[in-house]
């Protein structure tokens, strides 16, 4: 009778053994598996740490969005008033009469980099702390650093590459040499002009003709009398009343006419060609005419703009690396830990099964 009962006493004892065993065994693993999410870590990063680029991101979104709409009014300002001028007489002068063009034509290439930037700044408030809450591993952890600082050193680069070439356009820019765009005007008359009628010249000669009314001007350089600059066009050489000698200067060319009366332009303008009765030279309205479309103001805004966002980028690297640096520690102080708390468990493990070896397989 008593061996009955010690043998149901060591039975209890030991399935209770293996009952606090495997409660204990599955208390063991859920602080584990407790302890591994707990290293993961974008929690232990923390979008707190992104927060505090939140604001300045911000900020700067807006600086990107002023530059946007300020590079957008540049490309698509109106020419000065020199390059209107030229265009009606079909003269392609070089270098542009237009004071700050070059940056002008940089434009379309500021916008696209601009938009780039704003989308990856988008990024970098939304998804990219969600990234790093999804890593797992120093590995993993490295390689999204690395790809940001791929991404965000590109957009640094081509910001400030771009920037630097806006004091360069600035400084570049001289003042419209009058002596080479008046040979090329002088050499643009006389060979293209052929007929001081309007409505049935070649579109050349109509082009003169209209840019002499509409710029209230005669000739390329001042009108001396009956020897001047239309002399060696076709107008003189060829065909025409010029040619005829019954003019010496375009009926287009005498004062108060219109495009409608013209004809009726007196003989003694354009065939007498006396004093008062003509138009200044063209060369001395030329030099009347804006070679500004794009206000000094503008271009320093822009510039201010490109370095402001530059800047950022660098600074934005700078303090990622730092969070980087920071997590990885973190993520080596929690992976010590770890490591500490399943020596433990092993420990703990080894003991039980020394005081129960007949349930040394459940383990």
């Amino acid at each position: 009778m008593e061996d009955g009962v010690m043998t149901v006493r060591v039975n209890a004892n030991f399935i209770q053994g293996k009952i606090d065993k495997a409660t204990m065994k599955g208390e063991i693993l859920k602080k584990a598996k407790g302890n591994e999410k707990k290293c993961n870590l974008g929690q232990m990063f923390g979008n707190e740490e992104f927060a505090a680029l939140g604001p300045i991101t911000w900020a700067l979104m807006g600086v990107v969005i002023l530059m946007i709409v300020l590079n957008y009014n540049i490309s698509n300002i109106k020419p000065c008033d020199l390059k209107t001028a030229l265009d009606s007489i079909h003269l392609e002068f070089t270098p542009h009469p237009c004071k700050y063009n070059a940056i002008k034509e940089m434009t379309p290439r500021i916008r696209w980099l601009a938009g780039f930037q704003l989308f990856w700044m988008f990024l970098n408030l939304f998804y990219v702390p969600y990234l790093f809450s999804l890593t797992e591993g120093r590995r993993t952890l490295w390689i999204c650093v690395a790809v940001y600082y791929i991404f965000s050193g590109i957009f640094c680069y081509f910001f400030l590459d771009i920037t630097g070439e806006i004091p360069t356009a600035k400084e570049a820019q001289t003042n419209v040499n009058y002596a080479k765009l008046q040979s090329a005007m002088v050499s643009e008359l006389e060979k293209r002009y052929s007929s001081d009628n309007i409505s049935s010249g070649d579109k050349y000669s109509q082009a003169w003709n209209n840019f002499f009314i509409q710029y209230d001007c005669c000739a390329v350089r001042e009108v001396q009398g009956t020897t001047n600059d239309f002399d060696n066009t076709p107008w003189c050489t060829t065909n025409g009343s010029c040619h005829a000698n019954t003019s010496h200067i375009p009926m287009t060319c005498c004062k108060d006419v219109t495009q409608d009366d013209y004809q009726n332009a007196p003989a003694t303008c354009h065939a007498s060609v006396n004093p008062g009765t003509y138009r200044q030279s063209c060369m001395s309205r030329m030099r009347e005419l804006s070679v500004v479309n794009v206000r000094e103001s503008d271009v320093n805004s822009l510039f201010q703009y490109g370095y402001t966002i530059a800047i950022y980028q660098i600074i934005e690297l700078f303090w990622t690396m730092c969070l980087a640096v920071k997590l990885y520690r973190k993520f080596k102080k929690e992976n010590e830990k770890k490591d500490k708390k399943k020596k433990e468990i092993i420990i703990q493990l080894t003991l039980n099964s020394e005081i129960f070896p007949e349930c040394k397989m459940c383990y």
